[in-house]
């Protein structure tokens, strides 16, 4: 009898924890879920400063990091000049490369893959940041580099249909197309009963005698956390407000010439909740904050597929969203699973109608829980990715 060879697989993906991003918590998330699958698991991700260990493990999954210096130019080449051997040598002894976005020589790796002759998948995080359309048209010479790459892969892992619809517009073939959400690990991530919400709540250090109303992301303008704190200031029903995510600048780690000016910025927003405020910052258990949650507001001006806006479905809470791209009619549902608010205005209407109905809450809790049971299971998930690309 024929022994079917474990499937070996390369991630690249820019950050993996002890650094906390979305992208790296997706990636690990899908490792761990195709590790289930009986597949060998590899990640190649970026070490900024060269201050964590080169080989790591997580469980069964092994990590290799690349050093990572973004301050200068010179840094920047020697990064890509560093990366460029261990991707090499990792693709190598891989069937299947999963890129995740458009990180650090997203193309070589690309490109490098197909040359070994892998199976070569592209996965976007952002849109209008790296999904197909933007990475290839009116581009110049790189749009058209591009194109002639994503032509040759293999496979296109959209999390949305938006992601699929853009891929197919520009010409590429629907059949490529892997389309699922990320998913999320479903017993990680579950509704709780009141008595252990209120455990846990102590636990955490949160009040346990009024609503808490969660958010997670790093404070940015994109996140929408303006607009929430402009509409919370109007609230005067009692409540707190927790956020989960980066508080302090990370200049260094992100790159981002505005980062430090707008996180301080959005903090000084937030704080003007004075006592109903609650900054977080970056924590390593998000389920449990989530559990101890009553009402879970995502109002983001732009995303890819939130990790947290389905980890939020998977704690079975009620969700105020912002109905952008790719999630509408795909895994939320208005006054089924969720109510969604376009404005201010909106945001505040219908988080006043949550704060005063109960049987809402419950009713739409239970219902994202359900579909996130039913669509979001990550272990699922993966095996049909495996199914597919096979």
């Amino acid at each position: 009898m024929k022994v079917q060879k474990r499937n070996r697989i390369t991630i690249c993906v820019s950050f993996i924890r002890p650094i906390i991003s979305g992208d790296g918590d997706s990636a690990l998330a899908f490792a761990e879920a195709l590790v289930k699958a009986d597949c060998k698991v590899s990640v190649v991700s970026l070490n900024p400063y060269a201050k964590l260990p080169f080989n790591s493990s997580q469980g069964s999954i092994h990590i290799y990091r690349s050093p990572y210096f973004n301050k200068l130019i010179l840094g920047k080449l020697l990064s890509r000049f560093a990366f460029f051997p261990i991707v090499t040598y990792k693709i190598l002894f891989s069937d299947t490369v999963i890129v995740y976005g458009r990180m650090l020589a997203y193309k070589y790796s690309l490109f490098v893959g197909k040359l070994f002759g892998k199976k070569v998948v592209f996965r976007s995080t952002l849109m209008d940041f790296d999904d197909i359309s933007t990475l290839t048209l009116n581009k110049g010479i790189e749009g058209w580099l591009n194109k002639k790459l994503f032509g040759i892969v293999d496979f296109y892992f959209a999390t949305t249909p938006v992601f699929a619809r853009r891929w197919e517009s520009t010409g590429f073939s629907p059949r490529k197309v892997f389309e699922s959400p990320q998913g999320v690990n479903i017993s990680r991530f579950s509704a709780v009963a009141q008595s252990e919400k209120e455990t846990l709540c102590r636990k955490l250090n949160l009040p346990t005698n009024t609503t808490i109303i969660c958010s997670i992301g790093d404070l940015c303008y994109r996140k929408g956390y303006d607009d929430i704190a402009k509409t919370l200031e109007s609230i005067d029903k009692p409540y707190v407000y927790i956020v989960l995510g980066a508080k302090e600048p990370k200049k260094g780690l992100w790159g981002q010439k505005n980062n430090a000016k707008e996180i301080s910025e959005v903090k000084h927003l937030l704080e003007g909740l004075n006592d109903k405020v609650l900054l977080i910052g970056l924590v390593q258990n998000p389920e449990e904050y989530l559990k101890a949650s009553d009402i879970y507001i995502h109002f983001s001006k732009k995303e890819g597929l939130s990790n947290a806006l389905q980890q939020a479905m998977a704690c079975g809470l009620p969700m105020l969203v912002k109905p952008i791209e790719g999630v509408q009619d795909y895994i939320l549902y208005s006054d089924k699973n969720c109510l969604f608010a376009n404005n201010t205005e909106d945001l505040a209407s219908q988080l006043n109608k949550l704060l005063d109905n109960d049987k809402l809450r419950i009713d739409l809790g239970s219902q994202a829980r359900k579909l996130a049971t039913e669509k979001l299971n990550v272990d699922r998930i993966a095996q049909e990715f495996i199914n597919f690309i096979e």
